[in-house]
């Protein structure tokens, strides 16, 4: 077995974990989760992994007291994708969440960042399109 295919399948079993949990929860979370799920990649690819970090990270509304389905969908999201590249890079034990991280580091780990989170998506991107709705369903 190639070291590819263990990586593939590491992705993969996490990010089954990470849709079944999802599929655990209100209709509001699921269609957010889904929905966050299926447009991931494209937000990074257009606007960069920070951004697309920092736009998820400000919809969870982390401050406000009483938050929505859909505002701890986009935490969770933000979570699970925060703990596999920080685990995936060796990163698991350094304090914060994987936006403070990518702030602090050089270029060259940003792109590594950028490669891993790509690779997890694809893996949640299939799996919500089985299990979750959207938000526009």
């Amino acid at each position: 077995m190639s070291k590819r295919q263990t990586i593939e399948q590491k992705r993969a079993a996490y990010a089954w974990k990470c849709v079944e949990g999802a599929n655990k929860q209100s209709d509001n979370f699921r269609k957010r989760y889904g929905t966050l799920a299926r447009n991931m990649a494209s937000l990074i690819q257009v606007n960069g992994l920070g951004q697309t970090l920092a736009f998820v990270y400000s919809k969870a509304k982390l401050a406000s007291k009483k938050r929505s389905d859909k505002e701890r969908a986009n935490e969770q999201i933000f979570y699970d994708l925060s703990k596999w590249v920080k685990q995936s890079l060796g990163k698991e034990e350094e304090k914060g969440d994987l936006l403070q991280i990518i702030t602090n580091e050089s270029s060259a780990f940003y792109r590594r960042a950028t490669v891993e989170a790509l690779g997890l998506i694809i893996w949640l991107r299939r799996f919500a399109e089985g299990v979750l709705p959207t938000e526009e369903e």
